[in-house]
């Protein structure tokens, strides 16, 4: 993992115009782990209904299942669950897009490796979106 971040890291020091689209093929079993075990179980689930204790009960299969999905580029994030929720200080409403948990997963891992290479000085240059995760 960390030598593929200093080659990308190599690469945007001498190509500073270059624009990186995708870091899927940095995210690997054991950095969707400590997303995992990072996630607060107590978030709301998405349109699947899928918990992070339900997720947990066959853990090691599912995150091979999710890698796999990701290299092979069958991986699709689910839609988003939208809920509104009450502003604060009003009456009305605001709209909240709530991910399913492997999309929170996903979205995770490109942050925690930035955290990790922010804290090893590495500058933070990278950035990751799935492309089809719209709010309805």
């Amino acid at each position: 993992m960390l030598t593929k971040l200093a080659g990308i890291t190599e690469a945007a020091k001498h190509r500073p115009k270059e624009k990186f689209t995708s870091l899927a093929h940095l995210i690997n079993g054991e950095l969707l782990r400590i997303c995992h075990d990072e996630m607060d179980g107590k978030k709301a689930v998405g349109i699947d209904k899928v918990t992070k204790e339900a997720y947990s009960e066959n853990l090691e299969d599912n995150l091979a299942d999710l890698i796999a999905r990701m290299k092979r580029q069958a991986y699709h994030p689910q839609p988003v669950r939208r809920v509104h929720i009450p502003k604060p200080g009003s009456d009305k409403k605001r709209p909240l897009g709530i991910l399913s948990y492997e999309d929170k997963l996903v979205q995770a891992a490109p942050s925690e490796n930035s955290q990790r290479d922010l804290r090893a000085g590495i500058p933070q240059f990278l950035v990751w979106l799935p492309t089809s995760s719209k709010l309805p």
